[in-house]
């Protein structure tokens, strides 16, 4: 009998090895080419910091939903989409960053069956942004109107939400998405089967388990996909979800969904930014 229960032992010792063996390798090791999760955070941070100049394209898609309070029926939305586009001399901290389009669209209506939907876009509204000898510059064209507002760049990159108190970290996006999600221990990241972005194949990396979210603000997807050629990251997805139970006196509750994409691309061919006379006046 002891015998009997001894082998029994073994076999599920066994077989709990084999498949917790399975389980460990499914996030990165289901690829035949040998290499680690670990070796591309390395080379991602190698080639990041051989980057001087760089590129990018950057979207954010804003959605929002008042749903009402117990009936689960959407009262309004909002959908709104900003585009913003950077040049960056990392070797110099110099920046320029336009928000050139905004499209903003309402709808009401119960769970949109009889819905009233008005949209309009921003064309002639644009904001530029610079950075220049550690001054933050943001210039606001709006109905023939220009106004420059300066103020002193921020450095402090200590909390991971609130990374606006680094104003460098706001608008470099490189480093942004280096410095948070590459740079650091705490994130589980997962391999994903690789992908083509423009002609080039690349890793595909999706991150979990994100600290510093609360129970109201979390980021649900963050997706890098990585040059196999050089490392250098060629786009980032980022879904950042809000839920606010509590709205105003009705107790309606307010969903808002964020969607980042950003292209970035153009690495190491130099950047021509000159902070305009006007701003200095």
């Amino acid at each position: 009998m002891k015998e009997k229960l001894l082998g029994l032992l073994i076999v599920v010792l066994l077989l709990t090895i084999v498949f917790s063996g399975c389980l460990t390798n499914n996030s990165e090791n289901n690829f035949n080419d040998g290499i680690t999760i670990e070796q591309i955070k390395e080379k991602v941070l190698e080639t990041t910091g051989n980057i001087t100049f760089y590129k990018y394209l950057y979207y954010l898609n804003t959605t929002q939903e008042i749903t009402k309070n117990q009936t689960g029926i959407i009262i309004t939305g909002l959908q709104s989409t900003m585009i913003k586009t950077g040049n960056v001399d990392k070797q110099n901290k110099e920046l320029k960053a336009e928000e050139k389009e905004k499209d903003y669209c309402h709808t009401e209506g119960a769970d949109y069956i009889e819905t009233n939907t008005s949209c309009f876009r921003w064309e002639d509204n644009k904001t530029y942004y610079y950075i220049n000898n550690e001054t933050f510059y943001e210039k606001t064209e709006a109905d023939n109107n220009i106004t420059w507002k300066t103020y002193e760049v921020k450095n402090d990159s200590s909390r991971f939400i609130s990374d606006n108190t680094d104003t460098w970290l706001q608008f470099s996006q490189l480093e942004r998405q280096v410095f948070f999600f590459f740079n650091v221990t705490w994130a589980n990241i997962i391999r994903l089967p690789d992908e083509m972005i423009d002609g080039t194949e690349c890793f595909v990396l999706s991150i979990t388990n994100i600290p510093g979210s609360t129970d109201l603000l979390e980021y649900k997807t963050i997706k890098y996909w990585i040059s196999k050629d050089d490392y250098s990251l060629k786009k980032a997805y980022l879904k950042q979800t809000f839920e606010d139970t509590i709205l105003f006196e009705t107790n309606d509750s307010l969903d808002t969904i964020w969607e980042e994409d950003i292209i970035f691309y153009d690495y190491n061919i130099p950047v021509d930014i000159e902070l305009p006379e006007d701003a200095l006046s």
